[in-house]
């Protein structure tokens, strides 16, 4: 089975221009208790999932509460150093769905302050997110994390968020999905 650094390693040979990669490898390497969701002082790993339908034309995001932005479903590490299966639970757990993985590979990473709350200190979460599928007839369950739940069209997704890690998964799932050539952002991106 394939280590997390390995996974980590190979998603930065495909995205070599990102920094997140490198500096998630070097947090992995000095820091033990990285999957500890208490490790305040240098942060702790997150999973999270871009979860898609099966024709990939629909995106699932939560409104999430304590933020209070259209996010992917994510959340701590509670179980496992499966962050995949970690993915997997968080959507289960935030949406009532069952998903399965598109890929085994890391679909994005993203390092983010945290801010602080009356339980916790602003930190780091290095989150790993993961490329899955759920079938979007299946009704959902929204928890106390979230104001509400949503399939979005990807051609939408710019109405309900600006968050650049966010448009960052869409593009690549755009891209995974249908080519370059089917990407909405690619006009934008390209003066």
């Amino acid at each position: 089975m394939i280590t997390l650094l390995e996974q980590i390693q190979k998603y930065h040979q495909k995205f070599p221009t990102e920094i997140a990669p490198a500096t998630c490898l070097a947090f992995a390497k000095s820091q033990s208790q990285c999957f500890d969701r208490h490790c305040f002082k240098d942060g702790h790993f997150t999973a999270s999932a871009w979860v898609v339908n099966p024709s990939r034309k629909l995106c699932l995001l939560t409104h999430h509460r304590k933020i209070s932005k259209w996010l992917q479903l994510g959340g701590h590490v509670e179980n496992s150093r499966d962050l995949l299966a970690e993915a997997q639970r968080e959507v289960k757990e935030e949406s009532g769905l069952d998903s399965s993985p598109l890929s085994l590979d890391i679909f994005d990473i993203d390092i983010h302050q945290v801010p602080a709350n009356r339980d916790e200190p602003a930190h780091l979460h290095y989150d790993l997110r993961f490329l899955l599928s759920a079938d979007e007839k299946h009704p959902l369950q929204r928890t106390s994390e979230s104001h509400e739940l949503r399939w979005i069209h990807t051609d939408d997704i710019e109405t309900f968020t600006q968050e650049e890690s966010v448009l960052r998964m869409v593009k690549k799932h755009l891209e995974y999905s249908f080519g370059s050539s089917r990407t909405k952002m690619d006009s934008t991106d390209n003066p």
